[in-house]
């Protein structure tokens, strides 16, 4: 084979070599390097889910229990009434003192022993006692006692025409407390209805009662109504 030959089949080799090397590249190009990422943070540990502790239970309290208030023996009872009676005796001694305030306090106190001995002294002076603040303490007095007498609302009524005008209201004001609590249609109720009404109409009764006595009439009757 002659120097020619063999050059040219060289050269179609290294051809056919390059092509070759050029069709790999182009079909199959070579894989990038992998780019290296940031290492990522480390995930901080999830809070512990452990139950709380219990709170401790206190102890049961040594305090003792309040004892019940002792019930009055008889010998206590009998003490007090004997108290009450003696207080009683001397507000009643009172009223036959010549010092008007001495009068005066033992009207006050018969309020709180209401009774028939004490309503018929306190009717008493009401009616008869000269000084005007011994009189209407009487008559407030008398607003305490739960069923009055005929002499005690006999003498309230005759109060109602008092010279003094602090009597006169006290006295319609013990009077209208007796109508409220006495049952409507009662015999008691009848007797308080007519002698109001009476001391309304009479002329000679003052003004300022006869103007009071209707406002307590007219509520009465509208509190009948309802």
């Amino acid at each position: 084979m002659s120097f020619q030959r063999i050059s040219l089949l060289i050269l179609v080799i290294l051809s056919f070599a390059a092509a070759s090397w050029y069709l790999v590249d182009t079909l199959f190009p070579p894989m990038p390097e992998p780019v290296p990422t940031p290492e990522a943070a480390p995930t901080p540990p999830k809070p512990s889910m452990a139950q709380p502790t219990p709170r401790p239970i206190p102890p049961p309290s040594t305090a003792r229990p309040v004892p019940p208030p002792p019930q009055a023996t008889p010998a206590a009872e009998e003490e007090e009434d004997r108290t009450e009676q003696e207080e009683m005796d001397a507000a009643l001694a009172q009223l036959g003192s010549p010092d008007p305030a001495q009068r005066l306090e033992g009207a006050e106190i018969l309020g709180a022993y209401p009774s028939e001995e004490t309503e018929l002294a306190l009717a008493q002076v009401l009616n008869s006692d000269p000084e005007a603040d011994v009189r209407n303490a009487a008559a407030q007095s008398l607003g305490y006692v739960e069923q009055p007498s005929d002499d005690t609302v006999a003498a309230l009524m005759a109060a109602l025409e008092d010279q003094n005008e602090e009597v006169r209201a006290s006295a319609l004001s013990s009077l209208e407390d007796y109508l409220a609590a006495t049952d409507e249609g009662s015999k008691r109720y009848r007797q308080l209805d007519a002698g109001l009404r009476a001391k309304m109409d009479n002329r000679g009764t003052p003004k300022d009662i006869r103007e009071a006595i209707h406002d307590i009439l007219q509520d009465q009757a509208e509190q009948a109504t309802h």
